[in-house]
């Protein structure tokens, strides 16, 4: 099992009030639970959708200076022991941020070698 940890960072001097998030996973790597705030919405080409929304009050808005531990979330993925060490082997993700005034999308892979698991922004 392999834990994704997504940390939401602001680099704007403006606080963020309502921040819409999405985490995709590739169903190749199946999902084992999400701890809070993340949560299972929908699959989208392939991939399961996990989202989080920032909605200030109640949540705390995003400041620049702020903590990231204060919006994270984890997602728990159960990668099997074939695929861990199939040589060349990718799984893809894909971050989205919507905030007013700013969209930001990111593309990721997982490449799996020897059962060393590598994230890298394609």
């Amino acid at each position: 099992m392999v834990i994704l940890v997504a940390r939401i960072r602001n680099r704007s001097s403006q606080p963020a009030y309502h921040v819409f998030v999405e985490v995709l996973i590739d169903t190749s790597l199946p999902t084992a639970f999400s701890v809070e705030p993340y949560r299972m919405a929908s699959e989208e080409d392939g991939m399961r959708v996990f989202k989080y929304n920032v909605q200030s009050p109640p949540n705390i808005p995003i400041f620049k200076e702020g903590d990231p531990v204060n919006h994270q979330g984890s997602i728990a993925l159960k990668v099997s022991q074939r695929l861990a060490y199939t040589a060349g082997a990718t799984a893809k993700l894909k971050t989205r941020v919507q905030t007013p005034g700013f969209v930001g999308e990111i593309d990721w892979r997982i490449r799996f070698e020897n059962g060393t698991l590598t994230l890298a922004r394609v």
